[in-house]
């Protein structure tokens, strides 16, 4: 089984596998939409098992494009909270270290007042 390798990006994966579905069907081995599907939710990491769960059973994904345009909108979300997270933590390092910057420049003054 054919799972996604955590070096590639999500979008690269799901071209991937469409170059693989192809390549099945010039070899006269024609995939259906819902092996297809199938075979995209299995090849998700397993940090994606609540994914995987709502995408077998969401009846509106009938084919290749519909599971790829969620998958994608999932990765790009994930991506976004990630970005979000690593913004907050690096605003909240400055914050500690300018109240320390602050903190010694008042006793600077305090000192230079004596």
């Amino acid at each position: 089984m054919y799972k996604k390798d955590p070096k590639i990006s999500m979008t690269e994966h799901l071209r991937i596998m469409s170059a693989m579905i192809r390549d099945l069907k010039n070899a006269e081995v024609a995939l259906s939409d819902e092996q297809q599907v199938q075979a995209v939710i299995r090849s998700l990491p397993d940090s994606w098992v609540n994914m995987r769960q709502i995408l077998t059973h969401n009846e509106n994904i009938k084919n290749f494009a519909d599971v790829s345009r969620h998958v994608e909108l999932e990765a790009e979300r994930e991506e976004a909270i990630c970005a979000t997270a690593l913004f907050a933590q690096g605003g909240k390092r400055h914050g500690n270290w300018s109240k320390r910057k602050n903190k010694g420049k008042s006793s600077t003054k305090e000192g230079s007042n004596n």
